[in-house]
């Protein structure tokens, strides 16, 4: 189901008399949503296992709705989704974890306080990005390097491209937020991936 900005307010769960205006971090819940998940519930299981009807139901309906995020975002094998329940701070973590990024923070202040950065992976983060993006990284073991906003108020490629040039020689990670959730202004990630990819 797809809705116009002016029919959200229709569906919004609130009560009568309160307002709200932090949509920044979490939104409302909406009717149209919650009748989708209530139409699951009955039969949601576990989706890693196949020992029950009502676990490979659960495991379809995961499949589809990662395949439908995929197509919606015009990503193709190249681009791995990362589902977590608890939002995007688990999934920036898990990924981190995946790439021997993430340490604990008591490890890292016992075994790692006198390493050259030169010798760790470079994070390049976007102007906009969500905080668990750019604050893990910046605890990690790595170097993170924020890319600035350009005189349009857009991501400054001429930055980025100095930044990939000047560290050529070491591994590059990019992790850049598709779309500000404080300002919805969209990145070009398809940009980003081709500059990043050539280093």
């Amino acid at each position: 189901m797809y809705l116009q900005i002016s029919d959200l307010k229709k569906e919004l769960i609130l009560k009568k008399g309160i307002l709200h205006f932090d949509f920044t971090a979490s939104a409302l819940a909406l009717k149209c949503v919650e009748k989708e998940i209530s139409k699951i519930l009955p039969t949601y299981a576990n989706t890693h296992s196949d020992s029950s009807l009502n676990s490979f139901k659960t495991q379809q309906i995961y499949e589809q709705a990662r395949k439908d995020i995929k197509k919606s975002l015009s990503l193709d094998e190249n681009f791995a989704l990362i589902a977590c329940g608890t939002g995007s701070s688990s999934a920036i973590k898990k990924f981190q974890e995946l790439i021997g990024i993430y340490i604990p923070p008591l490890v890292k202040e016992r075994y790692f306080t006198q390493i050259d950065k030169n010798t760790l992976p470079l994070v390049i983060v976007g102007p906009y990005e969500h905080h668990s993006n750019e604050l893990s990284f910046r605890e990690g073991l790595c170097e993170c390097i924020r890319i600035p906003l350009d005189k349009n108020g857009e991501i400054g490629f001429d930055f980025l491209e100095k930044t990939l040039q000047k560290n050529k020689k070491r591994k590059i990670i990019a992790s850049f937020s598709l779309a500000s959730n404080v300002t919805g202004i969209l990145s070009d990630y398809k940009r980003i991936s081709e500059m990043v990819r050539k280093f």
